[in-house]
């Protein structure tokens, strides 16, 4: 049975192109990609603390809030 096997280290023996294939989506800037990284972020703690809010106002609706 014959097996073919690269030699180790034959995956990076082509430099890394920072050039984006053809077809693929062009990189967006860094400050864009930080954006939507905080937008997101953002989005995520509103919709925790709304949550949050809503189980509260069961709670003591419910009457159990302390004094």
């Amino acid at each position: 049975m014959a097996t073919t096997e690269r030699p180790r280290g034959s995956e990076t023996a082509q430099p890394a192109s920072r050039a984006p294939e053809t077809g693929a989506p062009p990189v967006r800037p860094l400050w864009q990609r930080l954006t939507w990284l905080v937008v997101i972020w953002a989005a995520s703690v509103m919709a925790l603390g709304a949550l949050a809010w809503g189980i509260r106002q069961f709670m003591q609706a419910a009457g159990l809030s302390t004094p």
